[in-house]
């Protein structure tokens, strides 16, 4: 993403002015005096991507003066044939933004969230956009406080997030405990209460006041005078120190260049050369090697293809082969179910032959077939034989009547005989006994009592029993009567059983011409009965059935025996193919796979060694290749060194070593002298080469001359305190308005700590979800890549950058192997190490198109040679990784290192 063209219609001290940028260069600057307006674009284009900052912010935002229309467009190139307008006016609280491109394509800030991938301003700010600001402040930390920085600015995982955390926590609890009384927000609340007790106890005590405060400035003026004085006693030791550490430098510097001056035939010679020569040859033996070792593979590959051979007549028939194996199963199913059908054959032959012994006739099996079995003749047999069983249970019946009607008949008959014969002879022969026995048992009562009583009674009875007589001989004759009535009706009854076997014998007469006539229709014998008829007609249905089963049975079993033989005759054809003898069968059909299976075998292993051995031929090229290349690139380092042979190239590159050698010690002696001084020093050299003094001894005058000073200033500081204490006294502790100005100051200070409570507490959270992934996923990349810019920037004198860790920070590592903390190195070198991380995490922050790195004048405490080093690292970056670069700086030499159409002069 490249910014185009700056169009502001107002914006702070700008109205209705447009920068426009060279689309053909990614790097510009921006050069003006003080308040000419850079940091006002910067926050142009702040605002315009990220929104203008909001009436309760503290921010600048940067309205017109003259109110006029607030806010402006960014013309951006995202693509090679795209571009993109974004416009932001007043409007709502961050202002109305409009996303438009150059197809017509509109959109809002949810487009422009999109365009930017997500990036807020703080991320921003964080990753693309830093000034001298930003680098200064690094100026007195240590590396824990580096760490952290590093860490605020968007060096995301470039510190101990373990460390944080703890330090989080500890802040947390030093800053507020519910029951703590040291803690910061503790104490402060209560400061606060007794900062309010103590405005109502003052009482003003003017004059004695002003006189210790007269004569407290009094002594502080003098002190001032006296810390100038060691001020400039420490910048002449600070010069002698760096002429005494100078000095072996130069005198180093002197030795190299003489000892350069004598060396001679040591160029041209490649860079590395001797070095570069060894390795062509460690690669070039073990490919030698190999290649022998594959020329030997490639041998023995050929002589076991000679060996092999197979017969591809067998391979063509697989598929037949495998075919059979398929229908061997159900062959073999086919020869069991022969063996089934043939039971069930014998089985129903069997039953056929006892169904027709139970018919007791001869049937031929046609006619057996052409009988009509239908429903409708079987239904007619049964209600023939059902008529025979009812006329049977009518015979019984009337059986039964008739035996019971003739003996009620005879008994009736009979009675009336005995009527007839022997009623009236029984009474008269009972009457005159028993008249004879009461007449003597009268007699003798009469004897025994003289009484005429019994007489009486015997009188009595006599005629009481003739009455008897009379009566009993007319019953008799009345139930004669009635006997003779019952027998004619009895005689009625008997003859109405006789009509009725009539009538039966003419039903079982038309019932046994009807049953002829079904047992002529179907031969059978004459003399059966119904239900015998209804047995035969269901063992005639029966051995119909049976006979119908036959036949299918013999059907399928030839069927099945031909499929049979079809599939053995198939096996038979693949025998003559095979050669093989002897009759057809499943171990015939195995022993053809099988040699089939074997035949596969000998082509597959034919096949993968005719693979392995082309696989081989591509290896032994490919390893002729490469000894070819090594090869020509050994002789063209012998080009390079301008001789012929192995001898006189190791010759010239011992000398070209010692003048490495040489040069490198120069180099690093001279990268010395320059750590050593800053700006306005180099005269130091000449000074140091021509002044025969002791800077020790220098010092140690200029030291004592500093420890007096240190002492007249240790008097005043004593007298300022008495003085102090004195006014502390008299005032109780402050004055009324210093107390009012304290307690504000105490409880706005109260407001911020509780802020940054706040704000701990929601980092503490946040901390833990991120630690991990800054540290396992962005850190590696990112310290890779500040490694190689620090290196560049530094020119080689540090080499590595180690990330800090669980207990320390950020480490750095020279050239010489040793290792320094950020507190350790000097203020240019700690703010080259800063340059170099956020130019690592800008290239390596995930976005869809690289975003402008816009830098405000961050360059200000390098010297020539590190200013130089550090833009050209930012055209680099411009062009190597398409990172759009806009530098704002008031400094003139800053405008050198920029072409002239990249330069934007602001007044």
């Amino acid at each position: 993403m490249k910014i185009l063209s700056i169009d502001i219609y107002g914006f702070g001290q700008f109205e209705d002015r447009v920068f426009h940028l060279n689309n053909s260069k990614k790097a510009h600057i921006f050069y003006g005096y003080n308040e000419a307006g850079k940091t006002t674009i910067i926050s142009f284009i702040h605002a315009i991507l990220f929104g203008f900052p909001t009436k309760q912010s503290n921010e600048n935002r940067f309205e017109p003066k003259k109110g006029g229309k607030y806010g402006g467009k960014l013309l951006l190139q995202v693509h090679k044939d795209r571009t993109i307008t974004i416009e932001r006016i007043a409007g709502r609280a961050v202002g109305e933004v409009k996303v438009y491109d150059n197809k017509g394509l509109a959109g809002d800030e949810e487009v422009l969230r999109s365009l930017l991938n997500g990036l807020n301003r703080s991320l921003y700010l964080a990753i693309y956009s830093f000034s001298f600001k930003g680098l200064q402040e690094i100026e007195a930390v240590n590396a824990a406080e580096l760490s952290r920085y590093l860490f605020s600015a968007g060096a995301y995982g470039s510190h101990s997030l373990f460390d944080f955390e703890k330090k989080i926590n500890k802040q947390l609890d030093d800053l507020y405990k519910p029951n703590g009384q040291k803690p910061t927000l503790n104490e402060k609340i209560t400061g606060l209460i007794k900062l309010r007790e103590r405005l109502h106890n003052w009482t003003y005590k003017m004059d004695e006041y002003n006189s210790y405060v007269k004569a407290r400035n009094s002594l502080l003026i003098e002190t001032e005078k006296l810390n100038k004085k060691v001020i400039e006693n420490a910048a002449f030791i600070k010069e002698y120190e760096k002429k005494r550490m100078l000095k072996p430098y130069v005198e180093e510097r002197k030795r190299l260049q003489i000892q350069l001056g004598q060396l001679s035939n040591y160029q041209p010679f490649p860079i590395d050369g001797l070095n570069r020569l060894k390795e062509l040859q460690f690669q070039v033996k073990p490919l030698k090697g190999q290649s022998e070792s594959v020329t030997e593979k490639i041998t023995e590959i050929e002589k076991r293809l000679a060996d092999i051979s197979f017969n591809q007549t067998y391979l063509d028939n697989e598929e037949t082969l495998y075919a059979l194996k398929e229908k061997q199963k159900l062959c073999e199913m086919q020869e069991k179910k022969v063996e089934e059908i043939n039971a069930t054959l014998k089985h129903e032959l069997s039953e056929i032959t006892s169904l027709m012994e139970k018919l007791g006739t001869t049937y031929t099996e046609e006619r057996i077939q052409a009988a009509d079995t239908s429903l409708i003749v079987k239904q007619q047999i049964k209600e023939l034989a059902t008529k025979q069983e009812r006329l049977d249970e009518q015979q019984k019946f009337l059986d039964e009547q008739f035996r019971n009607a003739k003996l009620e008949l005879e008994k009736t008959e009979l009675a009336i005989t005995h009527l007839k014969r022997g009623s009236g002879t029984n009474h008269k022969k009972l009457g005159m006994l028993l008249s004879a026995v009461i007449t003597l048992l009268g007699i003798g009562a009469w004897l025994l009592t003289q009484s005429l009583y019994p007489l009486l009674f015997i009188i009595a009875f006599i005629i009481a029993f003739s009455f008897y007589s009379v009566m009993n001989n007319s019953k008799a004759r009345q139930q004669l009567e009635r006997e003779k009535i019952i027998l004619q009706q009895k005689q009625q009854l008997f003859e109405g059983i006789m009509k009725q076997f009539e009538v039966l014998e003419d039903d079982r007469h038309l019932l046994k011409k009807d049953l002829a006539l079904l047992c002529t229709k179907y031969s059978l014998p004459n003399n059966l009965s119904g239900n015998q008829l209804v047995t035969s007609f269901e063992l005639l249905e029966d051995l119909k059935k049976r006979l119908r089963s036959k036949n299918q049975l013999l059907t399928e079993l030839v069927k099945v025996k031909s499929e049979i033989v079809q599939f053995y005759s198939q096996i038979s054809k693949q025998m003559e193919l095979f050669q093989l003898t002897g009759e057809a069968s499943t171990q015939a059909l195995i022993e053809m796979i099988t040699t089939v299976e074997r035949e596969k075998e000998l082509k597959f292993q034919k096949n993968r060694l005719i693979e392995k051995h082309q696989d081989l031929l591509d290896e032994s090229s490919r390893i002729q290749k490469q000894i070819e290349e090594y090869e020509l690139s050994i002789k063209e380092l012998f080009a390079g060194a301008m001789v012929d042979n192995e001898e006189d190239y190791r010759k010239k590159g011992k000398a070209a070593g010692e003048y490495e050698e040489i040069a490198g010690k120069l180099k690093a002696t001279e990268s010395h002298i320059k750590v050593i001084l800053k700006d306005g020093e180099k005269n130091y050299i000449n000074e140091v080469e021509n002044e025969n003094f002791n800077y020790e001894e220098l010092m140690k005058q200029v030291g004592k001359e500093t420890e007096m000073l240190h002492g007249l200033i240790r008097n005043n500081d004593l007298k300022i305190a008495e003085i102090g204490a004195d006014l502390k006294a008299l005032e109780e502790g402050a004055a009324y308005s210093e107390l009012t100005h304290k307690y504000e100051i105490e409880k706005s200070a109260f407001q911020t700590v509780a802020g940054q409570w706040a704000i701990l507490q929601v980092a503490k959270d946040l901390i833990e979800k991120t630690k991990n992934f800054y540290r396992e996923v962005r850190l590696p990349h990112v310290i890779e890549k500040a490694q190689h810019f620090f290196s560049f920037l530094t020119f080689g004198r540090y080499i590595q950058i180690y990330a800090p860790t669980e207990d320390t920070g950020f480490t750095v590592e020279r050239a010489d192997g040793i290792r320094f903390k950020p507190g350790e190195l000097s203020q240019a070198t700690k703010e080259q190490l800063y340059l170099a991380i956020r130019l690592a995490l800008a290239i390596h922050h995930n976005s869809p198109s690289p975003l402008p790195l816009i830098i405000d004048d961050s360059f200000v405490n390098f010297d020539r040679e590190r200013a130089e080093r550090a833009f050209e690292l930012i055209r680099k970056i411009s062009t190597d990784y398409n990172h759009q670069v806009l530098f704002f700086s008031c400094h003139e030499h800053a405008i050198k290192f920029f072409e002239n159409e990249n330069i934007i002069y602001l007044k």
